[in-house]
């Protein structure tokens, strides 16, 4: 345990380190501007889009986690259903109707509105679907699918509308905005509400499957509120004949968590131009002060003169934000990087908790032996606070030799370097 004079120092050296390497304006490099969407098709590896297998992983847990955020923030049960329809190059320039357009079609679904197939390059497609007002569509598989020249199809409907919305679009990369191929109303919606998309990816199930649906069973533990549906079809069957994969997690209760509470950025989470560039475009008429002070958490009165201080001898308190130069924009991101802040609360954060938790593991799997734990106090990465969920399992429906590791952080499963990692670690060492 450290004591309280050892803290004492690590600040007084913090502190210390900020007035030997002061930051100011002229020192900031100049920045040439490009969109988000632009960066992320030239830099696919840091969405997780950098092989067809992690973009497949990667595109199902952006819109899954979607899906049940927007549910969520609205007070919905949600309902998530995934289909992944696997269909080569030719079947696209072919036009071939998919599986699930067929369904569709013939009217076998028509009352539950499921969701339309997705087409992969030579790989497979994702369809989903939340049970809220429409979830969220974020810029990275949109961009994705955008850059492999097919686009993405939306479909949502409100509570108690009678009609659907259909959008057929694309994303203009260098412009970070929608091009709409289509736009229309659809009638007879009366008994479905919520979203569903279809993104054609290149994907890789051979490589990724098995981590797709641990990722599905994982997701099925730590949200035992929601429902979840997957299905898998194959281009062709196996050499067993079999060319279909079908999981389903039924709802394991209907209390929910308390909706996190909404917080706003802390300046160590800032990692991009962007976030300060949007922030100022939302604000009207706040000089610089009050942008720092009310824009972001952990930035007092006091530090926020400091910070402006070094941003150079143009900038001053009264500086209106919507006149700063994208220099100075840049010198400020700098100086959000070189300073000590407070750290963020964890109020915003809604873990599922250790006795809900080990229940869950129980229903799902049935196993003989259950051990959880939730950390009691948040930690913090690069200004986000995050709290770890650890659960071991012996035994059960889906028993495997040695012990079953459930891994959580923020209630987000964490599938790789299991092996390497502490729980694992441990676990092996006290279960013989």
């Amino acid at each position: 345990m450290e004591s309280r004079g050892s803290e004492t120092s690590r600040k007084r050296k913090a502190n210390d380190l900020n007035q030997k390497s002061p930051l100011v304006l002229s020192e900031c490099p100049l920045v040439v501007s490009e969109t988000l969407a632009e960066f992320f098709a030239e830099n696919k590896n840091i969405a997780g889009f950098d092989n067809p297998g992690k973009s497949l992983l990667s595109t199902v847990r952006e819109l899954v986690e979607n899906a049940l955020d927007s549910a969520e923030s609205i007070g919905e049960l949600p309902r998530v259903e995934v289909t992944i329809e696997e269909i080569n190059r030719s079947m696209i320039d072919d036009d071939v109707e998919t599986v699930k357009d067929s369904e569709k079609r013939l009217g076998k679904n028509s009352a539950l509105g499921k969701k339309t197939a997705a087409k992969p390059m030579k790989g497979p497609s994702g369809y989903y679907r939340d049970n809220g007002k429409g979830m969220p569509h974020d810029a990275i598989p949109n961009m994705f699918g955008r850059v492999w020249g097919e686009p993405i199809e939306i479909c949502s409907s409100m509570k108690n509308e009678n009609y659907a919305t259909r959008c057929i679009l694309d994303v203009d990369i260098y412009r970070n905005t929608p091009h709409i191929h289509l736009h229309e109303k659809i009638g007879g919606m009366e008994n479905w509400h919520g979203a569903e998309i279809k993104v054609v990816i290149e994907g890789n199930w051979t490589a990724y499957g098995s981590k797709i649906l641990e990722y599905m069973r994982q997701m099925a533990v730590i949200t035992p509120y929601a429902e979840f549906k997957f299905r898998f079809v194959a281009v062709t069957p196996d050499e067993n004949g079999n060319g279909v994969v079908e999981k389903s997690y039924p709802r394991l209760t209907e209390e929910m968590p308390p909706v996190p509470v909404e917080t706003k950025y802390h300046p160590l989470a800032v990692d991009s131009l962007h976030i300060i560039q949007r922030l100022i475009g939302q604000t009207k008429n706040q000089n610089l002060l009050e942008f720092l002070q009310h824009e972001f958490v952990n930035i007092p009165k006091a530090q926020a003169k400091r910070l402006i201080a070094k941003m150079g001898p143009d900038v001053t308190s009264e500086t209106q934000v919507n006149s700063l130069t994208l220099q100075q924009i840049a010198c400020m991101h700098q100086l959000f990087q070189h300073t000590k802040f407070d750290d963020p609360s964890s109020n915003c954060l809604a873990p599922l908790g250790e006795n809900y938790f080990g229940e869950s593991i129980y229903k799902v799997l049935q196993p003989n032996v259950v051990a959880t734990y939730m950390a009691k106090r948040a930690q913090v990465y690069q200004g986000h606070p995050f709290i770890i969920e650890a659960g071991v399992s012996l035994g059960g429906e889906y028993f495997k030799q040695g012990i079953n590791i459930f891994r959580f952080a923020n209630r987000v499963p964490l599938l790789f370097e299991q092996d390497a990692d502490v729980v694992t670690t441990t676990a092996m060492k006290r279960i013989k």
